[in-house]
């Protein structure tokens, strides 16, 4: 592990040290400088653009659930329904999709990201607008492309249909996302100003990083100590997953994911009897009566699985409250799990892919080979462009579990060196900021690498 200095040291509200930069607490300095007009129907802006945010998500997810059958049942069937159908579902993505980078801009407008996230620190304004600016695009955007699509809807619904009040309904949806448009405006100028203040506090960090360490290497040569060589080899450092992210935090999110993602699928096959998809779970989820019972007991084993890995996963990433061990085994489990978890999850895939009939993979391929027609032209089959894509998410999914089940590993192994000290217990040979040689903080948790 890299020893931490004090650029990592000021990124929890209430620990900061007025000799790392001057103005004292960031958070308040931030707050200060805001307007006082800063208000949406009586709330602050950014707690408004949160339930905001909310309200799209559940949005999303009721439209994708409920929205296609509720409206071949209003509208009926006619020659524009595919592509009102289809509508709907590019709106319910668009919104999960556009709610999560906009619920993650808004909390990086009036916060710093974890310690360890260093890599990130530097676009940390850039990621708080980019969140931020996508929510207010999609919803600018849905806006203004439902009126023709409202339009398209009450020319061709049947007479017989109380259209006053589907009028009434279109209007009060349209001047709904109006007002979600302003009120995300109101909340993108903030995050704006907000992060670029933000991003100024973390860059006067490390440019008095930079400056610390450049004035340490000089008294290490001073002294005449060696500052490179194999001296320096001797700790085997973990990798960054994806080349800038660091190991634990990762994991750690990973492992909530992978709980959430559990959860989720087994409630999905209860109520519904339809499959997860495994890989493909982001296209349509048949009934698949072979893998039913596999993955009846497959998600909630994970799940519980999952939760004893973010247990572990967070306490080396300094959020957690287990010791060494307890931590280790936590990790060790959840990638065990994990593992039968990606070996099963080929066969909920693939039998996912043979209902579909993916390129004709079921008509072309398996129904044929059952009736003994074997040529080589009976067998071949077709994609066309979106078939393509998806076998390629498909793939791309596949790859993002495994390289990550990889990271687990990486941790799992590189944590057996790892030992929590307390503050108190620190070297007496810590420098003016509080680091030791191999000793790094994350929040109230020390943590040393064991020699």
């Amino acid at each position: 592990m890299q020893p931490a200095t004090y650029y990592n040291l000021p990124q929890a509200p209430g620990k900061y040290q007025d000799a790392v930069v001057k103005g004292g607490n960031i958070y308040d300095d931030v707050a200060s400088d805001r307007s006082a007009d800063g208000f949406v129907c009586g709330l602050p802006v950014l707690p408004f653009a949160y339930l905001v945010s909310f309200y799209v998500l559940v949005e999303g997810i009721v439209v994708l659930v409920e929205g296609p059958s509720h409206f071949e049942s209003v509208a009926g069937l006619h020659s524009f329904s595919k592509a009102e159908a289809g509508f709907l579902d590019v709106v319910a993505w668009g919104d999960i999709v556009a709610a999560v980078a906009g619920i993650l801009g808004i909390w990086l407008s009036h916060n710093l990201m974890p310690i360890g996230w260093r890599q990130s620190s530097k676009m940390h304004s850039s990621l708080a607008i980019l969140g931020a600016g996508i929510l207010l695009a999609w919803r600018s955007l849905v806006c203004i492309s439902f009126a023709p699509w409202a339009g398209i809807l009450l020319a061709f619904t049947s007479p017989s249909m109380d259209k006053v009040w589907m009028w009434t309904c279109l209007c009060a949806y349209i001047a709904l996302s109006i007002f979600i448009v302003y009120a995300l405006a109101m909340a993108f100028r903030q995050v704006v100003s907000d992060s670029r203040r933000f991003q100024q506090h973390l860059d006067a960090q490390a440019v008095h990083e930079r400056q610390q360490l450049l004035m340490a290497a000089h008294n290490y040569r001073q002294e005449n100590q060696l500052i490179n060589g194999d001296a320096m080899h001797e700790h085997e450092i973990e990798p960054e997953l994806f080349g800038v992210l660091p190991l634990a935090e990762t994991v750690t999110l990973y492992t909530i994911v992978i709980a959430i993602a559990c959860l989720w699928n087994f409630l999905h096959l209860v109520i519904t009897g339809h499959t997860s998809g495994g890989w493909a779970f982001f296209s349509q989820t048949p009934q698949v009566s072979s893998t039913f019972w596999l993955e009846a007991f497959l998600w909630p084993i994970s799940f519980f699985c999952a939760l004893i890995g973010i247990a572990g996963a967070s306490s080396f990433s300094g959020s957690g409250f287990l010791e060494e061990k307890p931590s280790a085994s936590s990790l060790l489990m959840f990638l065990l799990a994990s593992m039968g978890r990606f070996a099963l999850l080929f066969a909920v895939t693939g039998m996912t892919i043979i209902e579909l009939d993916t390129c004709g993979f079921y008509v072309n391929g398996l129904s044929k080979l059952a009736f003994g027609s074997t040529g080589m032209t009976s067998l071949l089959l077709h994609c066309d462009g979106m078939q393509y894509l998806f076998l390629a998410g498909v793939l791309l999914c596949c790859f993002l579990d495994g390289y990550l089940i990889w990271g687990t590993f990486q941790l799992w192994h590189h944590a057996q060196d790892w030992e929590f000290v307390k503050p108190g217990e620190l070297s007496k040979g810590a420098g003016d900021y509080g680091s030791a040689p191999g000793v790094f903080q994350e929040d109230d948790q020390w943590f040393q690498e064991a020699s």
